[in-house]
């Protein structure tokens, strides 16, 4: 059987072993709330990864066609497999800068912690305002700056005098955090390429790998509760604006 070389994994895996993590099904606090947002036939979800929200958009909007896109051809390769059965989903290989669709195709696009990796984030903004159709939705979430392990560490690094360093787990297995936006200057950004602000909303802890650390965890859900604006994650939907001076 075929073995993976995959992001976030240190050992190789079969295909019936990530069918085994994706059961657990641990990406709920972001992406239940995403679905309810996504509209429209043709949806784009940008840096897919293995392919879970893509499916997860498809279930629930079987009369859309959702196509999930990564610029890794080993993910792209088990999201087919595992969701092959599946008839308004497909998968493409591609980059974030560089999509492989023509001009305002889509209804909506996803763009799920994917910004914070990119060198050029603006590059990757003009070809989403390209594919888009006019008033078409852009979800897009990406690390809270102000998550209260970030702001922790800015403070410990202050007082020490010594530059921050990004977390070995994101260095190693997921690929190195370039960005960091509050809300105010992240929708600069967005505006600048073309999108209007909707609306934004912050959620918590998601993802396959949970922190082993209960103190953490703890800390996590307090936030969660009593402080949302230092969750991990922020979630801003967008629509795409028409003025043709943009994009």
């Amino acid at each position: 059987m075929k073995k993976y070389k995959l992001a976030g994994f240190d050992e190789l895996m079969t295909i019936d072993n990530i069918k085994k993590i994706q059961r657990e099904g641990r990406y709920t606090s972001l992406h239940k709330q995403i679905v309810k947002i996504c509209t429209g036939r043709r949806i784009l979800d940008i840096g897919c990864g293995l392919g879970s929200f893509a499916m997860v958009l498809a279930q629930n909007l079987p009369d859309s066609e959702i196509i999930g896109v990564d610029d890794s051809d080993d993910q792209i390769e088990v999201a087919r497999e595992l969701y092959k059965s599946t008839p308004n989903l497909t998968f493409g290989a591609m980059n974030a800068q560089e999509l492989k669709f023509d001009t305002q195709e889509f209804d909506c696009a996803c763009f799920l912690e994917v910004i914070e990796h990119l060198e050029d984030p603006v590059k990757a903004l003009k070809e989403i305002y390209r594919i888009l159709k006019p008033g078409a939705k852009l979800i897009l979430s990406t690390n809270n700056v102000y998550y209260w392990r970030f702001f922790l560490r800015q403070i410990i690094c202050d007082i020490l005098r010594k530059e921050p360093k990004l977390m070995i787990h994101h260095q190693e297995k997921w690929g190195k955090h370039l960005f960091a936006w509050d809300i105010s200057t992240l929708c600069t950004l967005l505006n600048h390429e073309g999108f209007s602000y909707c609306s934004h909303f912050y959620v918590g802890r998601f993802g396959l790998y949970s922190d082993k650390i209960i103190l953490s965890r703890w800390f996590d859900a307090l936030f969660a509760i009593i402080l949302p604006f230092f969750r991990t994650t922020t979630v801003v939907i967008l629509e795409k604006m028409e003025d043709c001076q943009y994009g």
